[in-house]
């Protein structure tokens, strides 16, 4: 008895440790995932008709109140949305009922279909109704209207010849061609998804089993039914006195339909192990219970490189003379999304989440429904996303940038410190802001002015706040606008053979750096108070050449006219110019400079150089101190640009 006892623990230890889910593919996070569970629960009435078939197993094993427990157990255990049960006993119909809805507390509902008039048993299909609808039914050979969202069948075929074996083609062709026309969409040339789960009573790799899965060509739609469980390894479900352990019972789907498909999540593994018989101690029937996770959609994906707002308005919108097709379709989407996993989330947040203040702030009068955070995080995400999605813009500003950096590398190569030598250097120092400047401002100077019609209608639409937007599109370009001038400086720098030490090389990145978002500031200016591109394009140029002018090159610093005295001071040539030439010269001492030609003016020392062009050392804080304040300006003055633009549009 306690061998008996001990086999018998071991046995359900090893099934449940067999049976586990086996994954496919992850659903999207969006995405409704059902549970279908197919299952022989072996009649009452079949026990004693076929009781030879029974002869080694238990009598208790076989009583329907202890088969019972076992199959309800299983049943709680997958708990699944849909049931396609076989050899249902109608008079145990109510009561199986009632145990399945009080184990799993859900709110089941199911259609019975009885086998022969003759026979005691049929085939039922339990659904959730707070997850799915039913819209009709039908019975092989009946005539009914095609379904709109999915079909749902449950088989169980008779014995035709041995079990295993082939079984009878004839029934298995006439459920293929029925289904399959059934499930076509004849007005939109389309197919409604098919799931196929039951007791076949044949094998993979059969005749029938080949020809359900034939693919079959409806108009210009072709479908196929593609089984569930791999046929590439010996998988049994069924345990037959006569022939052992078979595989009879399948779960198949749908594939080639272009509007709607469904898509397998993972499925429920057979057992690795072969009891040695059923039904017995802790299972309540001689098959296995099969099941599969799955998704189902309406096919409406949104195209990659697509705006999401215009694919959205597309497949929602009524098309004239199809009002009624439309109509369907988009209260088909809408109840898809209503049992998402989303639209309850949603639902949850807004019972249940308190929050500290409302949701909605006002600016100038108007309401959000969002949080400030919340806008930015959207736009910020939004426009990183921009950038990711033209990696070859990105890759063609990084090869650019290396190209111009080698180029003068190669003109200024390897300068030494001779009269000749520092006027080089000084040149290849100007050059760096030059190249810094145009390369960003005209960068950046299209960037508000091509986006200009969407912020315009967006922000009458309340979905952002304009300080939200300026922020968020600055940002994400914000890495590029860094890694620029640190490709070029690391090329540039000890190629002309600026004055070596770790120290000079990063104050020059430092200085060069901020030129370069001075610059890109400067272009969000003009971009933000320029009407179009083309504007903005026109402007640009003229406008950057004053400050051009003031950078100590062309014009010394001591000869700037009074009168202009005042727009030197807005130049980030001046400031960046003067910082990298003390970066350069101000520790060159007298002798280090060596001269080569009696015929020119030869510099004693660094500090000569920065006397000459009215430069002092002493300023270097201060020239970081001003790009720093250029960059805040430029950027509040393009912001308040922006904000009047908007505000003149309402």
């Amino acid at each position: 008895m306690k061998n008996s006892i001990k086999e018998e623990f071991v046995s359900k230890v090893c099934y449940d440790l067999s049976r586990c889910w086996q994954s496919v593919e992850t659903p999207h996070y969006s995405n409704v995932v059902y549970r279908l569970m197919t299952y022989n629960l072996l009649a009452p009435d079949m026990v004693v008709k076929h009781k030879s078939h029974y002869g080694g197993i238990e009598e208790q094993h076989l009583n329907w109140g202890h088969r019972l427990n076992k199959l309800t157990q299983e049943v709680q255990v997958l708990n699944p949305d849909i049931l396609c049960l076989q050899e249902m006993q109608c008079s145990h119909l109510p009561q199986i009922m009632r145990r399945f809805k009080a184990t799993t507390m859900r709110s089941y509902n199911y259609i019975f279909q009885q086998k022969l008039e003759s026979e005691s048993d049929g085939i039922a299909i339990i659904y959730d109704m707070k997850k799915l609808e039913l819209i009709g039914h039908r019975a092989l050979g009946a005539k009914s209207r095609s379904p709109t969202s999915l079909i749902v069948c449950s088989a169980h075929l008779l014995q035709g010849t041995p079990l295993g074996t082939d079984g009878r083609p004839d029934i298995v062709q006439r459920l293929r061609s029925e289904l399959l026309q059934y499930s076509h969409d004849y007005e939109n040339n389309s197919c409604i998804p098919i799931i196929l789960g039951g007791d076949f009573n044949f094998s993979s790799g059969t005749k029938p089993f080949r020809t359900l899965t034939t693919p079959a060509v409806y108009s210009a739609c072709s479908k196929q039914l593609v089984p569930v469980y791999s046929t590439a390894t010996k998988q049994v479900s069924a345990y037959d006195s006569k022939q052992g352990w078979i595989d009879a019972d399948h779960i198949f789907y749908s594939k080639g339909c272009p509007r709607y498909n469904i898509r397998v999540c993972s499925y429920y593994l057979l057992p690795r192990i072969c009891l040695e018989q059923l039904p017995n101690h802790f299972l309540g029937s001689d098959h296995y219970s099969l099941a599969v996770n799955f998704t189902f959609s309406v096919g409406a994906q949104c195209p990659t490189n697509y705006n999401p707002a215009d694919f959205y308005v597309q497949v929602l919108a009524v098309v004239p003379g199809r009002e009624a097709e439309s109509r369907e379709r988009i209260a088909k989407i809408c109840d898809n999304f209503a049992v998402s996993k989303v639209a309850r989330e949603m639902e949850q947040l807004l019972a249940t989440k308190k929050l500290e203040q409302p949701l909605e702030q006002p600016e100038n009068g108007y309401t959000y429904k969002a949080t400030w955070f919340m806008q930015f995080r959207a736009v910020l995400w939004r426009s990183w996303l921009s950038v990711l999605k033209e990696p070859l813009l990105v890759k063609v500003r990084l090869i650019q940038t290396t190209m111009v950096a080698i180029l003068i590398g190669l003109i200024f190569l390897g300068q030494q410190l001779t009269q000749v030598g520092v006027m080089n250097i000084n040149g290849a120092i100007f050059l760096f802001l030059t190249n810094m400047t145009f390369q960003n401002v005209f960068a950046t100077i299209n960037v508000f002015t091509s986006e200009l019609p969407v912020f315009m209608r967006e922000a009458r639409s309340r979905l952002y706040r304009c300080d939200t937007y300026f922020l968020g599109k600055t940002i994400a370009e914000l890495p590029l606008f860094l890694t620029v001038p640190l490709v070029f400086t690391a090329i540039a720098y000890p190629m002309i053979g600026l004055r070596p030490g770790v120290m000079h090389f990063f104050n020059c990145l430092a200085l060069v750096t901020l030129v370069a978002n001075v610059s890109t500031s400067f272009g969000y200016l003009i971009s933000c108070a320029s009407s179009s591109t083309s504007m903005a394009l026109s402007v640009g140029p003229p406008v950057i050449i004053p400050f051009l002018l003031f950078g100590g090159f062309f014009l010394n610093s001591g000869s700037v006219p009074v009168y202009l005295k005042w727009l030197s001071y807005l130049s980030w040539f001046r400031y960046a110019n003067e910082g990298l030439l003390i970066n350069q010269w101000a520790d060159v001492e007298a002798g280090e400079i060596s001269c080569t030609s009696s015929n020119t003016t030869c510099p004693s020392s660094g500090k000569v150089i920065l006397e000459t062009l009215n430069f002092s050392a002493e300023d270097l804080p201060l020239d970081y101190v001003g790009l720093g304040i250029l960059i805040v300006s430029f950027r509040v003055l393009a912001y308040l640009a922006l904000r009047l633009r908007a505000r003149r549009k309402e």
